[in-house]
């Protein structure tokens, strides 16, 4: 959803006003950014094998 919101330019805007609201720099965002291109899938998979663990699941059932 962050991502895709850099597809217009209200979402461009919108990200970089958050970036200078929340943490005082508009210029944060362009760090993060960079931060998240450098992720690789070796490290995603190794990030899942540790916090997703079907043993330690739950299953829950919300309704009426």
């Amino acid at each position: 959803e962050y991502i895709d919101a850099l597809k217009t330019l209200g979402g461009k805007a919108r990200v970089l006003a958050q970036s200078e609201v929340v943490r005082g720099d508009y210029k944060s965002f362009f760090k993060d950014l960079n931060e998240y291109q450098s992720v690789t899938v070796e490290e995603i998979k190794n990030v899942s094998k540790k916090f997703l663990n079907k043993n330690q699941s739950q299953i829950m059932h919300l309704g009426k």
